[in-house]
């Protein structure tokens, strides 16, 4: 046990001459205190004067204490940073974000634990830094605690990375856009050829191929105009391919009704294309033969999905298929094109033939 001795001299009034009082002070808890908090402040300087992370004390608007890294890092001494406000090291477009979040944080206030800005070393060189801040009491004052992770480089590097992406997107954008207008160049030579003949047949082959290579110039299109590169809305596409088939394919004197019943689900261009051609092959198919006794009608297109899984339907009321249809044996270019395209997607193929005719293609994204 460790005491402190407390002594008086007791008044002459009071007592005899040269008389003395004292009592005895148990100091042994104080002291075992006092040396803990010794050994943890030589830890505490140990470790910040040996780190390679900038680490600072601040109290009020002041630091109190630097180690030397951060000296290293923003170039001034350690007197010199004692003697500035803790938000002056701060670029000016942050200054006043550092101000306000570290004498909200002594306030009481909080704040986030984690932030970046950007710094000005003494010589005006620019930088980042990762701040982590916290707080602790320190001789009895509350104390703004912040450590310093130079993050330059990686800013840079998410720089450069951002720009090369920005470029590739450029190109890429600017690759769907002469693919489309390729494609276009091609449909319009199909159909100057096509005018070449007066056999109606051979024109309905050619119409048909335009048709095919428009369903694929509108996909390069969109993903022209699409913010995402890698992915299409299919239900804006089918929307456009639709009208465009709308135009193209029922005659003057019918009245076909085209519905659309599609969810707006992102889908990559691999699969995006044989989803159009396939909508394509199928509607121009219905158009075709469905109502080919001139009755009006009505073609149903639907696209649905989750988990990876998709189904695409195109359903009409038209006068429906013969008895024993087999779609696997007909050896028409267009069903031969269906069949190729649900290959494509790794999907299967059901007909339904009863009220008309249904294609239900399943595939998986």
């Amino acid at each position: 046990m460790t005491c402190r001795v407390h002594s008086r001299r007791i008044s002459e009034e009071d007592s005899q001459a040269g008389a003395f009082e004292s009592y005895q002070e148990n100091i042994t808890e104080q002291l075992a205190a006092e040396e803990a908090l010794r050994e943890s402040e030589e830890k505490f300087r140990v470790l910040a004067e040996t780190s390679p992370v900038a680490v600072c004390l601040f109290q009020g608007d002041r630091h109190i204490y630097v180690n030397p890294a951060m000296e290293r890092m923003f170039g001034y001494s350690a007197d010199e940073l004692c003697r500035m406000k803790f938000w002056e090291l701060a670029h000016d477009d942050y200054r006043e974000l550092i101000r306000a979040r570290g004498l909200g944080r002594l306030a009481g206030q909080g704040g986030p634990g984690q932030y970046e800005f950007k710094y000005l070393t003494k010589k005006g060189k620019e930088g980042y830094v990762l701040i982590s801040a916290g707080m602790l009491e320190y001789h009895g004052h509350p104390t703004g605690v912040a450590s310093f992770l130079d993050i330059t480089e990686r800013k840079r590097t998410e720089q450069l990375i951002r720009a090369s992406l920005e470029e590739k997107e450029v190109l890429l954008r600017e690759i769907h856009h002469r693919v489309k207008n390729n494609l276009q160049v091609i449909s319009s030579l199909l159909y100057l050829q096509s005018q070449k003949f007066s056999d109606e047949e051979l024109q309905t082959c050619f119409s048909e191929s335009q048709n095919r290579i428009c369903s694929m110039a509108l996909a390069h299109e969109q993903l022209y105009q699409s913010k995402n590169l890698a992915e299409v809305s299919i239900k804006t596409y089918l929307e456009n391919l639709v009208r465009q088939q709308q135009q193209i394919c029922p005659s003057a004197d019918q009245k076909i009704d085209c519905r659309l019943a599609v969810e707006d689900i992102p889908l990559d261009i691999e699969k995006v294309i044989p989803c159009g051609l396939l909508i394509t092959e199928l509607l121009s198919n219905a158009y075709k033969h469905a109502f080919a006794d001139g009755r009006n009608g009505q073609v149903v297109i639907s696209l649905h999905g989750g988990a990876g899984r998709f189904e695409l339907t195109v359903a009409d009321d038209g006068i429906g298929l013969p008895a024993g249809f087999d779609h696997g044996q007909v050896k028409t270019l267009g069903l031969q094109l269906v069949s190729a395209l649900v290959d494509q997607l790794n999907g299967t193929l059901e007909l339904e033939n009863g009220n008309g005719t249904c294609f239900r293609v399943r595939f998986s994204g």
